[in-house]
């Protein structure tokens, strides 16, 4: 993470990327008053105007412009989001973070901008195979009870800014090498039948 590039971006509607370091990312705490009075704030629709002024990254690549064919490096990160929509009994993610820092491929994991969820870093086998792999972890965090928002397996997914001074980092986590690949079988179709 220290040395992986990733784009950054003004905000979320900015086309022109920065370039920044995961880890910095992840450890800034220049906009931490921002996000504190984000979380005080009841009204969703009051909450996104002030995140769509933080800015964001591509946790999981670098790129010249933030569309799949721009992507220049991929980060080896694939970004997993679990968030309260999606994950209703989930009421405490302070203590759903400290629960997932027990899992060896997380290598880093803190709350969300509006504290109403949380985000991870999860290093990847195979980083062309990123929508696989992404697969592969809603498998296996569904057998836990979560549900993955499932935008993560684009790999130009933007990331607002967010601060959790209580983040958990590990720089050894356990690389992630399960993929999951849809087969179809086409054996029922006639041999002339083109799809």
């Amino acid at each position: 993470m220290k040395d992986t590039k990733i784009s950054r971006f003004k905000n979320i509607k900015s086309t022109q990327p920065s370039t920044v370091t995961i880890l910095s990312w992840l450890k800034d705490d220049s906009l931490s008053d921002v996000v504190f009075k984000i979380r005080q704030i009841e009204d969703k629709s009051e909450r996104s105007k002030l995140k769509a002024i933080l800015p964001a990254v591509t946790l999981s690549g670098l790129f010249s412009k933030r569309k799949i064919e721009n992507l220049i490096t991929h980060s080896g990160y694939l970004c997993i989001d679990i968030d309260a929509d999606d994950n209703p009994t989930i009421t405490d993610f302070g203590e759903l973070r400290n629960q997932l820092s027990n899992i060896v491929n997380i290598s880093y994991v803190g709350l969300s901008v509006s504290c109403r969820g949380v985000f991870g870093l999860i290093p990847i086998r195979f980083p062309e195979k990123h929508k696989e792999h992404f697969e592969a972890l809603k498998v296996a965090f569904s057998k836990l009870g979560i549900v993955l928002d499932k935008a993560c397996s684009d790999v130009t997914r933007l990331r607002i800014y967010s601060y959790d001074k209580d983040a958990y980092f590990n720089e050894n986590a356990v690389m992630f090498n399960e993929i999951f690949e849809y087969k179809f079988d086409t054996s029922y179709l006639p041999k002339n039948e083109i799809i």
